[in-house]
C-alpha cells in the first residue's frame, strides 16, 4: 500500500503565532457578567473569560499553562487613615503550547490578591489568568480607563437614550485627546499595567499622588499642590490637574508605581 499523495491545494499547518491570531479573530469581545458589590462596578468574571476562549483553544489546538514562580505577602497602607491590608503578590510564567508542533510562546506577569485569608493566593492567580488572556488577545470587556465617562453606555452594556456629544476634533479631524487620556497612556507606557475600569484608574492615581514620593516631587519641581476629588468621584477629563499628574508619573520609579498599583487594587 502506498501513501496517498498530498493534494496540491492542501494548506500547510498553521504556526503557533497564526493559531493565536486566529483565536484573536474568533474572540473579539467579552461582555461583563458580574458586579463588584463593594466598588459598585461591573466586570468580566474568570468564568466568562475562560468560556469565551475555551472553544477557540480547542478548535486551533492551543494549550495554556501557568506556573507561579514566587509568592509573598506584604502589608500595604491602603487608606488615608493609615489602615494596612495584607496583599499576596505572585510572579508567574505562562506558556502557550501548539499541540500539533510542540512550539511554545512564553511570558511573565505579576498578579496580586487580598491576603486577608487563605484565598489570597487563589485570587492573585485568578486575576493573573484573566489579564494574561484578555491582554494577549486584546479582548475588550467594555471598560476603558482612558474614557471620560461619556462613551454612550451606562457601564452595564445598556445604551443611553441620547447619543454622547461630539468630542473635540484636532487639526487633522481626529478626536482631540483629553488630558486624562494622555495621562492614562503615559501610565500604561511606564508600568505596562492593563487597567480594568475608569474607577480603578482613578483609585490608582489617588494612591500615587498621596505618597511621600509624589509630594517630594511636587516640591522639587514646583508642581502645584494637587487637589483630588473625594473618594467615589472622578476628576474632569480636561482638568489641568492631569498635567501635574503626568509630571509626577514621569518622575516616579517603576517600583514606586508598582507599589501604588498594588495598594489601590487591594483596596478595591
Amino acid at each position: 500500500m502506498t501513501a496517498e499523495a498530498k493534494k496540491p491545494n492542501d494548506k500547510p499547518p498553521k504556526s503557533l503565532l497564526q493559531k493565536l491570531h486566529s483565536i484573536m479573530q474568533d474572540v473579539s469581545y467579552i461582555q461583563k457578567d458580574a458586579r463588584n458589590a463593594h466598588g459598585q462596578w461591573n466586570y468580566a468574571s474568570e468564568k466568562v473569560i475562560k468560556l469565551a476562549l475555551h472553544a477557540a483553544f480547542i478548535k486551533y489546538g492551543v494549550l495554556m499553562k501557568l506556573d507561579v514562580e514566587d509568592a509573598r505577602v506584604e502589608e500595604l497602607e491602603t487608606s488615608k487613615q493609615g489602615r494596612e491590608t495584607k496583599v499576596v503578590i505572585i510572579k508567574t510564567a505562562y506558556t502557550f503550547y501548539d499541540v500539533t508542533s510542540g512550539d511554545t510562546m512564553q511570558g511573565h506577569f505579576i498578579g496580586c490578591g487580598q491576603g486577608r485569608d487563605d484565598k489570597g493566593i487563589y485570587a492573585a492567580i485568578t486575576g493573573a489568568i484573566k489579564y494574561i488572556l484578555t491582554s494577549t488577545f486584546l479582548i475588550p470587556t467594555g471598560d476603558d480607563p482612558e474614557s471620560d465617562g461619556n462613551n454612550g453606555n451606562n457601564g452595564d452594556g445598556a445604551k443611553q437614550a441620547a447619543p454622547p456629544p461630539a468630542k473635540p476634533q484636532g487639526d487633522n479631524g481626529s478626536p482631540k485627546r483629553t488630558r486624562k487620556r494622555t495621562c492614562a497612556i503615559t501610565f500604561k507606557n511606564l508600568t505596562g499595567y492593563r487597567i480594568g475600569s475608569e474607577k480603578e484608574f482613578d483609585d490608582i492615581i489617588a494612591a500615587i499622588c498621596t505618597t511621600e514620593a509624589a509630594q517630594s516631587i511636587c516640591q522639587q519641581h514646583d508642581i502645584p499642590t494637587l487637589t483630588l476629588p473625594d473618594e467615589g468621584q472622578s476628576m474632569p477629563a480636561n482638568d489641568p490637574t492631569w498635567d501635574s499628574v503626568g509630571e509626577i508619573l514621569a518622575e516616579l520609579t517603576k517600583p514606586q508605581l508598582d507599589a501604588a498599583i498594588v495598594a489601590a487594587t487591594a483596596k478595591g
